[in-house]
């Protein structure tokens, strides 16, 4: 097993994602708390009553949670060991070649209004999914 390192130069998505709290019955007995109870209301094992608690998790969605089973499922990635509200697009950005490439104030201007054409229909999606979602331009790298 090994470590990747890459670098992303270019668009990406900076989203605050919306929080759903999942919602789970724990079902027990105060004498005999490992035995499953179902959705009976005593227990079986010495007929004390059965008592249930709602246990109440928040999870915040992902890009992966928005976009599965989408048109644009493969659009976007997270950046796995970055900022949870950072996405990334699957495609590359901007490749530096052999040569070194001056990358200037007009490079990033045509490269974000490239993005926000190609993936307007996917952020328009995305923008209905989420609380907010913001295009930023920058370097960073991603391990994988």
């Amino acid at each position: 097993m090994g470590l990747s390192k890459d670098t992303h130069i270019g668009p990406y998505l900076v989203v605050d994602f919306k929080k759903t709290v999942q919602e789970e019955e724990i079902r027990y007995c105060k004498t005999h708390p490992k035995l499953k109870q179902g959705s009976a209301k005593f227990c079986s094992e010495c007929g004390g009553e059965i008592i249930v608690e709602v246990l109440k998790k928040e999870e915040k969605d992902g890009i992966f949670d928005i976009l599965e089973g989408t048109e644009f499922e493969d659009d976007f990635m997270d950046s796995k060991y970055l900022a949870d509200e950072i996405c990334i697009p699957n495609k590359s950005c901007y490749y530096l070649g052999d040569e070194v490439e001056e990358i200037d104030c007009q490079t990033i201007e045509k490269e974000l209004s490239e993005f926000l054409v190609e993936n307007r229909e996917c952020l328009e999606f995305i923008k209905t999914k989420v609380n907010s979602v913001a295009v930023k331009y920058g370097c960073f790298y991603i391990y994988g």
